[in-house]
């Protein structure tokens, strides 16, 4: 059977503003851009322009997050959920996916390199 890709394509949503604070806002100076699908020509959706402000606005409110300590005192949550898996989904990462997964996920606060090791030490225990 045939997918009919253009049927679902037109029926996608594009969220066009900035995800700042846990909440969806426009630019703070309000400007916007249009998106184009490049394949066909045809606008996509209207995105926020964000400039430095917004940019500012984010890194400001992500650090209070991260200095907070919610985010990094999930990593034992994270490190329960590993020793718990059935089948362990990070077994066959490197370290350095590993590494950046933690990151990008938001469980890992860490200033170092140093740090980050020791937390895959802590990974790899866990998993063993």
């Amino acid at each position: 059977m045939a997918v009919n890709y253009k049927a679902i394509a037109k029926k996608l949503k594009f969220e066009g503003r900035a995800f700042i604070n846990g909440k969806y806002v426009n630019a703070i100076d309000g400007k916007k851009f249009e998106t184009i699908n490049p394949a066909t020509g045809e606008k996509l959706c209207t995105v926020a322009k964000c400039n430095h402000k917004d940019v500012d606005l984010a890194v400001k409110v992500s650090r209070k997050g991260i200095n907070s300590g919610v985010w990094s005192s999930k990593i034992n949550l994270y490190l329960n959920l590993i020793k718990k898996s059935k089948d362990n989904e990070f077994s066959n990462l490197s370290e350095e996916i590993l590494k950046i997964d933690l990151i990008n996920k938001g469980l890992l606060k860490a200033e170092t390199w140093e740090q980050i090791e020791r937390v895959i030490l802590k990974l790899q225990d866990a998993t063993a």
